[in-house]
């Protein structure tokens, strides 16, 4: 039977990857279990419904009753769309007496980084084909963003047991994200760690993901998924590549635009969780951080023809294989983590 359990809430793009990639790998050897699995996104998925719920979570148990390390960890930055209540009915029913003790732990980006990383993944992946500034206009962009409220759901539910962490390297134990969750978790430093990194995609590797996309083209709804799988594939590969990147940059009239819609969400997130107002802070300097005129993704300002027509005939030949019969769940599982 585990000592402790620790639920890793997230945030999206707070180095989620990197974290569940050491703790696959390396976290027994710091008293930490983490059931099978890259991640637990399943989990969170099941939650709405309850037969699978009951499927999900009653595995995870019997995996947890199994050992006998101090800590186990389950770990899904998409908790962050799930509702508290469900998550504490589901471990209430399936885990009731397998913990001495529970923590829950979400880190959070300061607003203007959260946006330039969020807009990436969601351009890397397909799900947004719009600019840097339409990105603002997505009614899922501000909902996400908004942490306050958010935050709050879980505080209500959890209370003590409900941690926020800032991400930000200035902060973390060590300077390092892993070092500072391994800290959390154990309460004890385990010195400097292996980083496998899911950096944001650069210009230039935004500017192909673009152009696979578009030549994709419109997909049914079953085939979304495996579109999203297929792009973070692209972004391991192009990481792997370890590229040239022009880094993504706000400009002055998309900062200014930022701080109007999460100025009192930074102010009231700070006043709940940190001293100093890190975030209202990070969010005031963003305008005179900014470049003065936004920058091109658009794939002809960053590609030459050959690469374009490279990008487009794999495009071309991806999308058949995802509207195929079944293509769509083939690509799923070849690619996913």
């Amino acid at each position: 039977m585990i000592g402790e359990l620790i639920l890793h809430l997230g945030d999206f793009r707070t180095g989620s990857t990197a974290i569940q990639s050491w703790l696959r790998d390396q976290g027994l050897a710091q008293g930490i279990y983490y059931p099978p699995g890259f991640n637990h996104a399943p989990l969170a998925h099941s939650l709405p419904h309850p037969d699978a719920r009951a499927h999900h979570f009653g595995v995870m148990a019997d995996h947890m009753a199994a050992s006998d390390a101090p800590f186990a960890v389950i770990s899904a930055e998409h908790f962050e769309f799930s509702d508290p209540a469900d998550l504490a009915e589901a471990l209430a029913a399936h885990m009731p007496r397998q913990t001495v003790r529970m923590r829950l732990i979400s880190y959070v980006r300061p607003h203007p980084q959260s946006y330039l990383a969020r807009f990436a993944e969601s351009a890397k992946i397909g799900s947004f084909e719009g600019d840097l500034d339409g990105y603002l206009d997505w009614p899922q962009t501000v909902k996400r963003m908004t942490y306050a409220p958010r935050f709050e759901r879980w505080k209500r539910v959890f209370g003590e047991a409900f941690h926020v962490r800032l991400y930000d390297r200035s902060h973390f134990v060590g300077g390092d994200v892993l070092r500072d969750f391994a800290s959390f978790v154990t309460g004890t430093d385990p010195g400097p760690q292996t980083l496998e990194a899911n950096p944001s995609p650069g210009l230039e590797s935004l500017a192909y993901a673009r152009a696979f996309h578009r030549a994709i083209g419109a997909l049914p709804d079953e085939a979304a998924s495996a579109r999203w799988t297929l792009g973070r594939h692209l972004g391991r590969q192009m990481t792997a590549l370890n590229l040239s990147q022009t880094p993504l940059q706000l400009h002055k009239t998309l900062a200014e635009r930022l701080v109007e819609q999460f100025q009192d969400d930074a102010a009231a997130t700070d006043a709940a969780y940190f001293d100093n107002s890190p975030l209202s802070k990070a969010l005031a300097a963003a305008p005179a951080q900014a470049l003065e005129a936004p920058q091109s993704l658009a794939p002809e300002d960053h590609l030459n023809p050959q690469a374009i027509e490279a990008v487009t005939l794999w495009g071309n030949m991806m999308r058949h294989a995802l509207v195929a019969p079944g293509g769509s769940e083939i690509v799923n599982r070849l690619y996913h983590e």
